[in-house]
């Protein structure tokens, strides 16, 4: 239950985060999703994103992508992993989803016992 509430708080942060955006993507639908990294190739930008309620869905990382991680404002591309936990700011571009903003939190720190001292 405790990591669904960091999922929810974390498509939250990224939306905060959304707003800053170039002028071309203000006009673009911005769209959410959350779940697991189930694969990522950091060569081609591409992240596959799992979720129990929609499945496995495919995304594009440009250039322009904010990464968060593990608790910092900036990250890079190379902070996800595959087993991570992650909120994310999309939109359509011709057919490809392409990542506005993305929130990743490492399986350990999403976990409910992680939380414990």
């Amino acid at each position: 239950m405790n990591r669904v509430m960091l999922v929810i708080v974390s498509i939250f942060v990224v939306f905060a985060f959304a707003g800053i955006s170039v002028s071309a993507e203000k006009a673009k639908e911005m769209k959410m999703a959350a779940g697991q990294v189930k694969a990522i190739d950091t060569k081609t930008g591409v992240l596959t994103l799992g979720n129990d309620k929609s499945g496995d869905s495919t995304y594009i990382i440009s250039d322009k992508t904010v990464v968060r991680a593990n608790n910092k404002n900036t990250g890079t591309i190379a902070d996800i992993k595959v087993g991570d936990i992650a909120a994310l700011v999309y939109y359509d571009a011709d057919g490809k989803n392409v990542i506005r903003s993305i929130t990743v939190l490492s399986p350990a720190a999403a976990s409910p016992s992680a939380k414990k001292p």
